[in-house]
């Protein structure tokens, strides 16, 4: 599945140099103006988090219960700012069937790339004494190998549905025109990379090595919306590299 993915990004790579891509023409008009919605995202995304904080410490909740509910209030905080993510007059030159089935290529790319970088960062914990089997895991990684059926089911949704919405929705969506508009395209395609990547970890120095494989899924869903123009193309991208995430998951977790 690796070695698809990565044949997959040569293929897309060729056709871009050629004139060819499979992404077909570059989208017409201006990037929605979200520097009034960044500001609110960032707020309410504080609130949320500090009122969870506050909801994990007083009641007792089963992990995929806290997954879920987290993932939820994410929801929240995207559909405050959607209408400002998709209210710029660029638009795709794809159909809206073509914009789907882009963002199923760009996901099987982007879990090659992911694979690559992964492997990197592997890597590097070993290099520094720490044992394969004790590098540090996301949280969702935990959560499933411990989970009942429905438990599963609740990640599977949270992870593969809902959370991709929210994040793209915040993070291409509102934070990457922003950044456009700041500095070159390329250079704000990293940065928001980092930061979606620190966000993921920011809580756990150990594991902050971990956020470059989450950064590189943002680098390619922010390049999928900016070469596309299509949000619906970077949520069905992080979709369907969550889902191949969580069914190799499934196949190790017993």
């Amino acid at each position: 599945m690796a070695c698809a993915g990565i044949a997959f990004v040569l293929v897309i790579a060729i056709g871009e140099v050629i004139g060819k891509s499979v992404f077909g023409a570059r989208p017409e008009g201006a990037l929605p103006d979200t520097r009034a919605a960044l500001p609110l995202a960032v707020g309410a995304w504080l609130v949320a988090q500090l009122s969870l904080l506050l909801l994990f410490a007083t009641v007792t909740l089963t992990p995929p219960v806290q997954m879920i509910t987290a993932v939820s209030a994410n929801v929240g905080v995207a559909l405050l700012v959607f209408r400002a993510a998709t209210s710029g007059t660029q638009r795709p030159r794809v159909s809206d069937a073509s914009q789907v089935a882009l963002g199923w290529l760009g996901g099987l790319a982007t879990f090659g790339v992911v694979w690559g970088v992964t492997i990197a960062v592997v890597a590097l914990y070993v290099s520094v004494g720490i044992p394969q089997n004790e590098i540090p895991q996301q949280s969702a990684v935990e959560v499933l190998r411990s989970a009942s059926v429905v438990g599963r089911t609740v990640i599977v949704v949270s992870a593969c549905i809902l959370a991709p919405f929210a994040e793209e929705v915040v993070f291409r969506g509102v934070l990457l025109p922003v950044l456009a508009r700041m500095m070159h395209a390329r250079i704000a395609l990293l940065v928001q990379a980092l930061i979606f990547g620190f966000v993921h970890f920011y809580t756990d120095p150990l594991s902050w090595p971990l956020s470059l494989p989450i950064a590189a899924v943002g680098w390619c869903a922010g390049w999928v919306y900016l070469r596309t123009g299509s949000l619906r193309a970077a949520i069905v991208l992080h979709m369907t590299f969550n889902a191949l995430q969580i069914a190799i998951l499934f196949a190790t977790a017993g």
